[in-house]
């Protein structure tokens, strides 16, 4: 009975080890996704990948520089009240509708680039060149 009940400590003892073990395991795990996430997100297309570039900002608007961009995101500002977010910025919203009009780049591939679903690009798209028209 004696060798039992030591035998039984002993598995137990293993058992908490093995516990430990797969609790750093899972800590580990954890941190690697947190920081795989954070990596996804950095590279997801947007304004702060050109701004302060005016070169760049006119090659993907045909902006003549990233001022008179801003002020294009200003005048779409006042009536973007009315237009969803779909969970990007305003000036990514203005990039979006100009990289396609002026490099006449699919909603698809925009869809990606930005991070948003293709019917939120396609929404939005119309939306956006709406108000820009009725602003400029």
């Amino acid at each position: 009975m004696q060798q039992k009940y030591l035998q039984k400590c002993r598995e137990l003892s293993d058992m908490k080890r093995k516990v430990v073990l797969l609790e750093q395991e899972v800590k580990l795990l954890h941190d690697k996704n947190v920081l795989l996430e954070k990596s996804t997100h950095a590279k997801a297309w947007g304004y702060h990948k050109i701004a302060g570039s005016s070169e760049k900002v006119s090659y993907y608007t045909g902006l003549p520089n990233e001022q008179v961009f801003l002020w294009v995101v200003s005048l779409f500002a006042h009536s973007a009240q009315c237009v969803p977010s779909q969970g990007i910025s305003q000036e990514d919203q203005v990039l979006l509708v100009l990289m396609r009009l002026r490099l006449d780049i699919h909603l698809c591939f925009l869809a990606d680039l930005f991070d948003i679903g293709k019917n939120s690009a396609s929404k939005l798209f119309e939306t956006v060149l709406t108000v820009l028209v009725a602003e400029l």
